[in-house]
């Protein structure tokens, strides 16, 4: 960790769920272990991430809600004990209608045991533009009409989450196609396409706020699409290689530049965390790789300084990727213990990648080489000082504060003025 606190810790109280979802290691009916956390384990766990200054705590399953009591418990305890930045997930099974007026009631007492509790961030994972295609592939009929009602209970209580779309070929109103090589433009008109279509349908259903998580699979082999023998053991089991997530690397280049056309394109009208700079150095990264190059582009990811995975047993990892690198139990770990390099990769989930970039370009503006490297004439530069104005004008992306249109309307107006990066038909070359 260095000398300093680490900045976010991800901690899963959880490998129990109750959904279906085929892209998911985690899914119902895999036969997997099935942990839950033990109370005094996670207790522990939060006084010492508070006690060494973490600044942000995500509580992840499985599904969280599935232990209500605990989740809530931690969440409050975590808070109390200086933690600003809480965060936690669902589903949303407890938001599906029942048909009587006791449901309704369910979805203000969790509203406002959230709220009671501190909780700054709140996501609600959607896979697609379609609501049957979303609660098909989930096994949750009636999700998405629960979602719709309870978005106006939850803003009631001071609670304004976000969309988190796991992206996948079924995110749009149709599934995404293998691309053809000989017209790689059309692959990521149609990614663009299909994410903007998921934009638009989670304005609708009411959302203020939306982020994309990256295809949670692993590397694999180019000559035949398995997954490749030295990719490592993940210790977060939400991984798959179910054809939905899986991508080839050329596809991951149009992938990533297509979902930057559709988060530019949505910005004006929804807090996006998904920075544009990340989506082009990752793009620039599998163009390296499918050369046979190592990737560079990128910032490297600081998950084992900066950031940690805690493990439902209360064990620390660099990150839920990197399984084969167990740190010991959480509670052992000090600043000033580990002198980790930033140097890894190998994978691209966004939990890490996306802050890594954030701030290892801000890290990289004060050194005097590589500053130099970074001026404003390098595209990377431009897309993150976009990004970095952008999430000002989001105020942090706050879970906790309503959505300033007005704000942000003027602030992508100014950035399409100043950069030239916020234009929804810009795709950003290497």
């Amino acid at each position: 960790m260095g000398h300093r606190a680490p900045r976010q810790v991800v901690v899963q109280i959880t490998e129990r769920c109750n959904a279906e979802c085929p892209q998911c290691g985690m899914a119902a009916g895999r036969r997997i272990s099935r942990r839950v956390a033990e109370t005094h384990v996670m207790t522990g766990v939060v006084d010492h991430a508070a006690r060494i200054g973490v600044r942000a705590i995500s509580f992840t399953g499985g599904e969280p809600f599935l232990h209500r009591s605990l989740l809530l418990y931690l969440i409050r305890r975590a808070t109390a004990a200086g933690i600003r930045y809480t965060r936690t997930g669902t589903n949303g099974f407890l938001l599906i209608p029942a048909g009587d007026r006791r449901s309704a009631v369910r979805v203000h007492e969790l509203a406002a045991s959230l709220a009671d509790a501190g909780l700054r961030n709140l996501w609600i994972s959607l896979d697609s533009a379609d609501p049957d295609v979303h609660e098909r592939r989930r096994g949750l009929p009636g999700v998405i009409a629960g979602i719709e009602a309870a978005l106006p209970v939850f803003a009631q209580y001071g609670i304004h989450p976000a969309a988190n779309l796991g992206v996948n070929r079924y995110m749009g109103r149709t599934r995404l196609a293998s691309h053809d090589p000989r017209d790689p433009a059309a692959f990521a008109d149609a990614v663009a396409e299909a994410a903007g279509q998921f934009f638009d349908r989670v304005l609708s259903l009411g959302f203020t706020m939306a982020n994309l998580c990256y295809p949670m699979s692993f590397p694999t082999d180019r000559d035949n699409g398995c997954v490749s023998a030295d990719a490592p053991r993940a210790v977060y089991a939400a991984s798959s290689n179910d054809d939905s997530v899986s991508f080839s690397l050329d596809e991951k280049v149009l992938l990533y530049r297509g979902l930057a056309r559709a988060v530019a394109e949505a910005r004006p009208r929804l807090r996006v965390f998904t920075p544009l700079s990340s989506l082009e150095a990752l793009a620039r990264d599998c163009e390296r790789l499918a050369r046979g190059a190592s990737p560079t582009a990128s910032f490297p990811c600081l998950g084992g300084r900066d950031y940690f995975f805690v493990s439902v047993g209360g064990l620390a990892y660099p990150c839920g990727f990197r399984g084969d690198d167990c740190l010991g139990p959480f509670r052992a770990l000090s600043p000033g213990s580990r002198r980790v390099s930033p140097h890894c990769r190998e994978c691209d989930w966004e939990c890490f990648r996306d802050p890594s970039q954030l701030f290892g370009q801000a890290w990289a503006l004060h050194q005097p080489i590589v500053g130099r490297v970074c001026g404003r004439r390098d595209k990377l530069f431009a897309l993150w000082l976009g990004d970095v104005r952008y999430a000002y004008a989001c105020r942090f992306f706050d879970g906790r504060l309503p959505l300033d249109r007005q704000r942000l309307s003027r602030a992508c107006g100014r950035l399409r003025d100043d950069d030239g990066i916020a234009s929804p038909t810009t795709v950003v070359s290497a």
